[in-house]
This record gives structure tokens, sequence and C-alpha cells, in this order.
């Protein structure tokens, strides 16, 4: 059963490059994204002196779990995003003048456990989003697009939380978008309580994994597929 897993971290790790022969260039100017928004805060902080259905119903037909298939497969597409943009970006944080370092020793290990208990809302968040193109797949598109939209901005990805106004970055920081990234980068930065916010990212996971598994067995016998 590892194997079978392992076989799909393996596939989605190589698939970007054999489809798309371009998919180094885009980790480019991903990287070349990550210089402009460095740039774009320094001048801002400076200034301000402040601190598919279709796809889910073959996998269906696989003798593997459908979780732990997906959940394989996006390690592999983590795995080739790791090497050709996540090292490269480490390599460029002393030319571009910014720390990685954590803001303790401490702060580092709670971060491990962080980032595990975010993956695993994270995880959860996007098979809720799949139960919903499932229950309403002629919106498969508008969806997608609101989920794309709204994640970065409402998890503390592009703006960190507390800079956020009217005390918004407060009110979002409970909700589970803030247990995949901000609560993983504030512990690492030293921003918050490390138990507080290890407490809600755990409690977010243990919640939205009971909701998924039964929603998910009601909604797979609404799922249908062209040919049958």
């Amino acid at each position: 059963m590892t194997r079978a897993y392992l076989a799909t971290v393996r596939m989605a790790a190589t698939s970007g490059i054999g489809e798309h022969p371009l998919v180094f260039l885009d980790h480019a100017i991903s990287l070349l994204r990550v210089v402009l928004i460095v740039a774009i805060w320094r001048a801002v902080l400076g200034a301000a002196g402040a601190t598919e259905a279709g796809s889910v119903a073959t996998r269906l037909l696989r003798p593997v779990s459908m979780f732990g298939d997906y959940i394989a497969e996006m390690a592999g597409g983590w795995a080739l995003r790791w090497v050709t943009f996540s090292i490269p970006v480490l390599g460029l944080t002393p030319l571009l003048r910014v720390s990685v370092a954590p803001a303790s020793g401490l702060r580092a290990a709670a971060f491990v456990l962080s980032v595990m208990l975010s993956i695993t809302v994270g995880v959860a968040v996007d098979f809720l989003f799949g139960l919903l193109v499932v229950r309403f797949s002629e919106n498969a598109y508008a969806l997608r697009l609101a989920r794309d939209g709204m994640t970065p901005l409402l998890s503390g990805a592009v703006i960190p939380l507390p800079l956020l106004p009217w005390g918004l970055g407060g009110v979002l920081a409970w909700l589970p978008l803030a247990s995949m990234v901000a609560a993983p980068l504030r512990i690492y930065t030293g921003d918050g309580d490390v138990i507080a916010l290890l407490s809600r990212q755990a409690g977010w996971a243990v919640f939205l994994w009971v909701v998924t598994r039964p929603a998910w067995r009601r909604t797979a016998v609404r799922m249908v597929s062209f040919g049958g």
C-alpha cells in the first residue's frame, strides 16, 4: 500500500515537467515575484515607518484510499516546487537582506509541529472545497476562483493579519484559513502566544476532519461522470 502512494508521489513530482516543459520558467517567474514583493514591502514599511469532478470519479476506481491518493499527489507536487522554488528563495535571502532565522530554538521546534497542523487543516479545507464542486458542479470554475482568491488573503499569506485595518486581522485569526498560514508564521517569527496558536490549529484540525469524512460519505453518492 505504501509503494502505491510513493508511486503517486513520484508521478506528481515529475508530471509537471513532462506535460509543461516551461515549468522551470514558471518557477523562475515566481522567484522574481518574491523579489518584487520584498522590494514593495520594504518601500511601504519604510514610508510608513511601521513594522474537478471527473478526475475525482476516476480515483474511486483505484485500489487505494482516495484521501491518501490525493495527499500523495499533493506531496509529489510539493517536492518539485521545493527543489525549484523554495530552496532558491532561501538562497536569495542574504541578497534580499531578509533574515529567515527563527525567533528562538523553542519556537523553531513549535514551528515544525505547527506546519504539520497547518497541512492537516489545509488538506481538510481542500477536501471541503472539493465536496462543494461535487454538489455544485456547474459552478466548479467559480468555486475554484473563489478559493484561489480568498485563501491567500484571508490566511495572511499576502498581507500579515496584524497589518489589516479595522481589526480584521484579529477576527480572521480565529478562522481555519489563518491556521494554514498565519499561525506557523507567527510562531516562527515570535509574534503571538505559541500555546494559543497551536491549540487553535489543533482544534480546527480535529473539527474539520470530523466534518469532512462523513460529509464525503454523503456526497460521494451524488457523484457522476461522463461514461457512467
